[in-house]
């Protein structure tokens, strides 16, 4: 039985990790100097999201599967795997205990990514960015979103700490 992702839950892993979890292939690099201030549309500002997300749906069937995600994520993965684990193992004892694995993850659930789904949430965080409406988000406008997203993550509680698992189970 395949699970889909809750609508925020798909924009978040896109936009937190710019789809790049499940590119084969990097995204094109933003471009510099005045480019970086020129509007960019929606279908643009979609294409960049949802590109990953097809790339890594390699049965073409429009969902990206824990799996499809896996070998996505291994494709481009290099040597990174060393680091996360270094980072994983708080305890520098050379192994991960259960603690640790579940850590970082803070209870977080595994499922497939619907690529209509993702693509909806691009279009309505485009929405809600293009103060304007004009089909365009100019530099400003992408400045005063980050900076609206930045005051409501500050003005969140802090999460709870969650308790620690004992090494043996």
């Amino acid at each position: 039985m395949k699970k889909t992702l809750g609508g925020a839950a798909v924009f978040v892993i896109t936009a937190a990790v710019g789809g790049a979890a499940f590119a084969q292939t990097a995204p094109a690099p933003r471009p510099a100097g005045p480019a970086a201030n020129a509007p960019v549309s929606q279908a643009a500002y979609v294409q960049r999201r949802i590109e990953p997300l097809r790339a890594a749906d390699v049965n073409h069937d429009g969902t990206v599967t824990i799996e499809e995600a896996r070998a996505a994520r291994a494709a481009r993965d290099g040597g990174r795997r060393a680091a996360e684990f270094a980072r994983m193992d708080a305890d520098k004892d050379g192994m991960v205990s259960r603690a640790e694995y579940h850590a970082p993850r803070d209870g977080g659930v595994e499922r497939a990514v619907v690529i209509t789904e993702a693509e909806q949430k691009a279009r309505e965080a485009f929405a809600r960015m293009d103060a304007d409406h004009d089909g365009a988000l100019t530099a400003a406008e992408r400045q005063a979103y980050s900076e609206r997203r930045a005051a409501r993550r500050a003005a969140r509680p802090a999460p709870a700490a969650s308790p620690s698992t004992p090494a043996s189970e």
